[in-house]
């Protein structure tokens, strides 16, 4: 009977630990997590379509309401339904009428001042004076 109690106890405390660590994980990125800003915000954006190439990237400045990068690149036409999945994750295909071929092995990466980006697009705040590089390349 005692060492029914005792797993009883264990799994009971294993439990807790775990609702414990998951309710500080949850905190944690609610305090950390980036900012939306909103208002106008003026961000210069640099699209780099030709990976033999890089020097012929396209940089413009953008003026946006937009709280989210995806949405800034709707609003300005740059992405248009059929150019990223919708669901859970967002996965962009196209930009400004360029499509990445699986057959080439391309992707379009994401940066924000010059970091990759950890968060999708449909995630990424906007912030005044940022800069944002969608860098064709190949895997």
């Amino acid at each position: 009977m005692e060492t029914k109690t005792t797993n009883k106890k264990a799994i009971g405390i294993a439990a807790a630990v775990l609702v414990v660590l998951l309710v500080l994980a949850g905190g944690i990125y609610y305090f950390t997590r980036p900012e939306v800003q909103e208002g106008s915000k003026t961000v210069m954006l640099t699209i780099s379509a030709d990976y033999k190439n890089p020097d012929d990237a396209k940089t413009m400045e953008i003026k946006t309401d937009a709280a989210f990068l995806l949405d800034a690149l709707i609003e300005k036409g740059l992405l248009r339904e059929g150019d990223y999945s919708t669901g859970d994750m967002v996965y962009v295909y196209t930009i400004d009428g360029v499509t990445a071929q699986d057959a080439n092995r391309e992707w379009w990466g994401f940066y924000q001042n010059g970091t990759l980006l950890n968060t999708g697009v449909a995630e990424t705040p906007i912030a005044d004076g940022d800069s944002y590089e969608i860098i064709l390349s190949t895997y």
